[in-house]
């Protein structure tokens, strides 16, 4: 799995021409057949959402929508915040305009047949499944762990509120635009073709412009360099000095594109955040282990779902709003700092599990 590094170009988001990885695994039946698989399952389990109706906020962002009657107001998508139209003098949070292009492509398609609209949500589940199928392939090289991954993936629990409710979409499709653009880079990683990294960040940009949490994608691609590079463990001669740098080369034109959509963002939203709820800085971190701990129990244990998870502020430091909170997270931190010791990919599946949670620490 060691990527090695050979001299640099200078197109955007290329570095080593080749990598020394093991060749990409040739394409079997096997492949087909979970696929095929993980397509029928993902399906006749989701399939039941079609009777569903309009819920919560489908009505404002489809019903009363006024952006999605016309093509003529893709430029504002660009150049507003996500709910402009209903409040068009309101200061923003959420920057998403590939979500309103995407909702936009649904009306014209379904109308607003609710039918379609649920088909196309769990469509894009059943895709997102596959992406998660193709890219545990290139990492774990084995067809059954990708199976398998695949398959929790499709039918965990937690999965349910972005795939039986429309307006849940968002979580589908960055995650299919996302896990793509993570496997048309190790494709690229793997070839000498560069069209591999030119959709790759095609793709990472349409991640970001659907939902923030695809801004992590770039860290855990340089993760991936620092964890599977061939220098890894060396700590002499500018080992880690030498890791770091083909790193970056072989990242910066994400970063590049990440700075485009900062600047995008901060142009539509005046600011790169705004705070829904001021909150003193003390009680923002005293609540940080009670929100980390209430979604890896969702991940871990996955009972009494709802739509909405109402976490209340940590105000004052108890044992099950605080003390209780902290020692499962802390745990949780080490088990997973023992087995990325033990084993370089579940590093790399620690890093792609904790660090789009520190998003949540901006409350």
């Amino acid at each position: 799995m060691a990527c090695s590094a050979a001299v640099p170009d200078t197109t955007p988001g290329s570095g080593p021409e080749r990598s020394s990885a093991a060749p990409a695994l040739s394409w079997t039946r096997a492949d087909s057949a979970w696929l095929v698989g993980l397509c029928l399952a993902t399906y006749a389990c989701y399939l039941w959402v079609l009777r569903f109706d309009f819920v919560f906020d489908d009505r404002p962002f489809i019903l009363q929508n006024p952006w999605l009657l016309s093509w003529r107001f893709v430029p504002k998508f660009f150049t507003a915040h996500l709910v402009s139209f209903l409040h068009p003098h309101s200061q923003g949070t959420y920057y998403r305009p590939g979500l309103l292009l995407w909702l936009l492509v649904q009306r014209r398609l379904w109308g607003l047949n609710t039918v379609g609209w649920h088909f196309s949500t769990v469509t894009l589940h059943v895709l997102a499944t596959l992406s998660v199928y193709m890219l545990a392939r290139e990492i774990l090289r084995r067809r059954f762990g990708a199976g398998i991954a695949g398959l929790i993936f499709a039918l965990h629990p937690a999965h349910v509120e972005s795939t039986a409710w429309i307006m849940g979409l968002p979580d589908p499709l960055m995650t299919l635009l996302a896990v793509s653009s993570m496997v048309c880079y190790l494709r690229w990683r793997r070839s000498s073709g560069r069209v591999w990294a030119m959709v790759s960040l095609a793709i990472y940009a349409g991640a970001i412009l659907t939902k923030e949490v695809a801004l992590t994608l770039p860290v855990i691609i340089f993760a991936y360099e620092w964890i599977f590079a061939p220098g890894r463990g060396v700590t002499t001669g500018g080992g880690h000095a030498r890791r770091l740098h083909e790193a970056w080369v072989l990242t910066w034109g994400y970063w590049l594109v990440t700075l485009v959509y900062l600047v995008a963002r901060w142009a539509a939203l005046g600011g790169l955040s705004h705070a829904l709820t001021p909150l003193a800085g003390r009680t923002m971190m005293a609540t940080w282990p009670i929100v980390l701990w209430s979604h890896l129990k969702l991940l871990l244990w996955p009972i009494r779902l709802s739509a909405f998870y109402d976490v209340p502020y940590t105000t004052q430091l108890g044992w099950a709003s605080f003390a209780v909170p902290l020692t499962a997270v802390i745990a949780c931190g080490l088990l997973m700092l023992y087995l990325a010791c033990k084993s370089p990919r579940a590093a790399f599946a620690g890093i792609w599990l904790f660090l789009p949670m520190a998003l949540l620490l901006n409350l």
